[in-house]
């Protein structure tokens, strides 16, 4: 009875499967299939941007102080093009005494003194040769006026004897006749004798006078031959003490020059600090048609980078959905890694951390690089996509990575 009245108030129960919850079971199912063979199958590779700059083929060119001293000033920037033998900077290596201070400028000073006094004594000789030279021809023209006038005087004076002669032989004539007496005979006789004496006086002074001359024309000759020895030797002594003074100079203050033609890659002293000889200084990319790749590697990247690693380049100047990515190769990686402010004074780039050198070259010829367009610098700025490590996608969901990059 109580049965019956249960299922009146219930009515009819019947079961019944529902098409749709199949229709899940069995899509759930494929998906999981699905998600798993992606898992499984699926790969991914893990890659790294690498930070660097394109550089000759032989290296850069590190200029080193010859000496230990200051560094007084620079004469070049970076990526300033500079030619073999341009000044690049100039290092004091003045060395300090207590007693009299900078011992290469007082030995500077003094040489520069003599130097002045030898000049002086130039232009000294100089003056003394046009003033004796003027002298002596002022003398010579008084001579030569003295001359002519005991040239004069000594044609009166043998006028004046010719005179006497002929009146004594016309006395002579006239004493045999007994018209003078012997008295006038002997005056005129002592006239003749005065006047003879007067010329030969007047001769002898002639010839002083000529010797002197003579004498005086040898003398101002040779006064541009004792001049000219004189000045030869000081000029010597001009030389020898301007090599002096160079030496020290170049002791003092050391001029550095280019060793080759190329571009300032970095400039690793200021002026004012103070260098140990062989201390780097600045360093020089040469001009080189060869062009490698140098990579600033993080640590934490720096096991994948091997040489013979291959590694695709985007260049700095050029945009890289325009001209793609070059290939290249690693060639060599440093030892050692170098710290952030290295690399900054160095080759002019700013890292975060200590990272490995690696050199790379180019897997494109010259004739392929002008064909895709590109136009590589030196100094120019790469970055480098390095592929470190390809593992299936369900490695890297279960297993923790074994680096990051």
């Amino acid at each position: 009875m109580k049965d019956n009245k249960s299922s009146h108030w219930i009515g009819t129960v019947s079961s019944r499967r529902v098409f749709s919850q199949n229709f899940f079971v069995i899509a759930s199912l494929l998906a999981t299939i699905f998600v798993a063979a992606i898992l499984g199958l699926g790969q991914y590779t893990r890659t790294s941007n690498i930070v660097g700059v394109l550089i000759p083929a032989g290296g850069l060119i590190h200029v080193r102080a010859p000496a230990d001293g200051v560094a007084t000033e620079s004469m070049v920037e970076v990526n300033q093009s500079v030619k073999k033998d341009d000044e690049l900077m100039s290092v004091s290596t003045d060395r300090i005494s207590a007693a009299i201070g900078g011992t290469s400028s007082t030995v500077v000073d003094s040489l520069r003194e003599q130097l002045a006094s030898i000049d002086a004594q130039i232009e000294l000789q100089k003056a003394l040769l046009t003033s004796r030279t003027q002298q002596s021809t002022g003398l010579v023209d008084k001579l030569r006026m003295s001359q002519l006038k005991l040239s004069e005087q000594i044609s009166h004076q043998n006028e004046r004897v010719s005179s006497a002669e002929e009146v004594l032989t016309e006395v002579d004539q006239l004493t045999s006749k007994g018209y003078v007496s012997r008295l006038q005979i002997n005056q005129l006789n002592s006239e003749l004798s005065a006047a003879r004496s007067q010329l030969a006086n007047l001769e002898k002074a002639k010839a002083d006078l000529d010797l002197q001359i003579y004498s005086e024309l040898q003398k101002r000759e040779q006064l541009p031959l004792v001049s000219k020895e004189t000045m030869l030797n000081l000029r010597e002594r001009r030389e020898d003490v301007k090599i002096q003074i160079s030496r020290a100079e170049f002791d003092r203050q050391a001029i550095i020059r280019s060793p080759v033609g190329g571009m300032i890659t970095s400039v690793l002293v200021r002026d004012g600090q103070a260098v140990e000889s062989g201390e780097e200084l600045l360093a020089i990319a040469p001009d080189d048609k060869e062009i490698r790749i140098l990579l600033f590697v993080p640590s934490a990247s720096a096991r994948f980078v091997v040489p013979g690693a291959e590694l695709s380049l985007k260049l700095g100047s050029y945009p890289f959905r325009q001209f793609g990515m070059v290939s290249g190769q690693i060639i060599s990686v440093s030892e050692s890694s170098i710290a952030p402010s290295q690399v900054l004074s160095r080759f002019g780039q700013a890292v975060s951390e200590r990272v490995f050198l690696a050199e790379a070259r180019l897997l494109l010829s010259e004739a392929e690089l002008i064909q895709k367009g590109l136009d590589l610098k030196l100094g120019m700025s790469v970055e480098a996509v390095l592929k470190l490590e390809r593992k299936s996608l369900i490695r890297w969901i279960v297993g923790p990575s074994t680096t990051s990059g």
